[in-house]
């Protein structure tokens, strides 16, 4: 919504208008001076009823509430989306453990440590976030013009943001494959072949 074209005219330099906005500048306390205003307008004319009256910060606090809203709602959905990759993340861990249990026993009985085997499902699972990761960078280097209209002072492909919220998914993401990493360390070798 655009907001209406604003002029400025001294008032006692032009003719009454009806309708118009009264622009007050006031050092000190904003409540006396709304008081001030009010008790003047009163005293000037019983029968003219002010429309509130605001403060500038009051007037930009309104007309912002709409952007306030907005960043709330992208705030919340970036959110969700950070939460649904981590778990997707520790899901991809845990199905990885799983599956490649026979080949992580194998690992084991030719002499590969725990340390290797967790080494093998941090790597995988790093490999496929950083897959994930680039395809993300790419589709935000391709859909950056359509969001330039939404931001104001910002470019869309800002560097610093885009490494800080890869580096953070990428981290969070290693983090959480740390346990299906300890599950795959600690195969026993006598049960997975028993299960074959």
């Amino acid at each position: 919504m655009l907001e209406p074209l604003n002029l400025y005219l001294p008032a006692g330099q032009t003719d009454p208008v009806i309708g118009g906005t009264l622009v007050i500048r006031a050092a000190g306390d904003a409540d006396a001076a709304r008081r001030e205003t009010l008790s003047a307008i009163k005293a000037a004319d019983p029968s003219v009823a002010p429309s509130p009256l605001l403060t500038l910060e009051e007037r930009i606090g309104s007309q912002m509430a709409a952007q306030r809203f907005g960043t709330v709602v992208l705030g919340t959905l970036g959110a969700i989306a950070v939460l649904l990759t981590v778990l997707g993340t520790y899901v991809l861990g845990e199905s990885m453990a799983v599956m490649r249990m026979r080949e992580m026993g194998i690992r084991a009985a030719l002499g590969a440590t725990r340390r290797q085997l967790g080494s093998i499902v941090i790597a995988e699972t790093g490999r496929l976030v950083g897959f994930g990761l680039a395809v993300g960078l790419v589709l935000a280097w391709l859909g950056a013009n359509t969001v330039r209209a939404f931001l104001f002072q910002i470019t869309p492909l800002d560097p610093v943001t885009l490494v800080a919220v890869a580096s953070l998914i990428l981290t969070l993401a290693l983090i959480v494959s740390v346990r299906p990493a300890l599950r795959a360390a600690r195969v026993d070798l006598g049960s997975v072949l028993k299960e074959q």
